[in-house]
């Protein structure tokens, strides 16, 4: 997603979490699915705006390694203060 390559995925695991469809192409099921899923990626890639607009918002996800600590430090600060509740 990085470089603008919009995946087609089954939403499953890290998957699941990290691709969706403002971002990529996503199915849960079978080959039905897969095959749904695959005509609605040729429908938008044949629409150049609406390709370019999925590009723009895969390419702005940030999943480096910066981000990620940044936001277990907060969870870990979380658990070991918890703030009390009223």
């Amino acid at each position: 997603m990085r470089y603008g390559t919009l995946p087609v995925v089954r939403a499953v695991g890290g998957l699941a979490d990290t691709v969706n469809e403002e971002t990529g192409f996503c199915f849960r099921g079978g080959d039905t699915e897969l095959a749904d899923v695959l005509a609605r990626t040729l429908a938008c890639y044949r629409q150049p705006s609406r390709w370019q607009k999925k590009k723009q918002a895969a390419m702005s996800r940030d999943f480096s390694w910066s981000v990620a600590a940044t936001e277990y430090l907060q969870l870990y600060s979380e658990l070991r203060h918890p703030r009390s509740e009223a």
